[in-house]
């Protein structure tokens, strides 16, 4: 069940949607380009606007840089706090 409400959309049924269409509906709603790769769509059947799109490019999936001793901190705390 999805029910919405605003200036920026239009007070239409809406017939189909998944919630992978939600982040870029709420982005478009935002102002902010849809990254091209995103799954999902922008509900353009309760959307005003054009939609924009950008390509962000490949983004690292699980790759983030960490900070020398960053891992080593949060192992701890998380040690002591019980969780390992």
């Amino acid at each position: 069940v999805l029910m919405a409400a605003g200036e920026e959309l239009k007070h239409t049924p809406l017939q189909r949607a998944s919630i992978t269409d939600l982040a870029p509906t709420i982005m478009h709603v935002l102002g902010y380009p849809v990254p091209e790769r995103m799954t999902g769509s922008v509900l353009t059947s309760i959307v005003s606007g054009p939609v924009q799109t950008k390509d962000f490019g490949d983004i690292p999936f699980g790759e983030a840089p960490t900070t020398d001793g960053a891992s080593e901190a949060v192992e701890d705390h998380l040690q002591n706090l019980g969780y390992i």
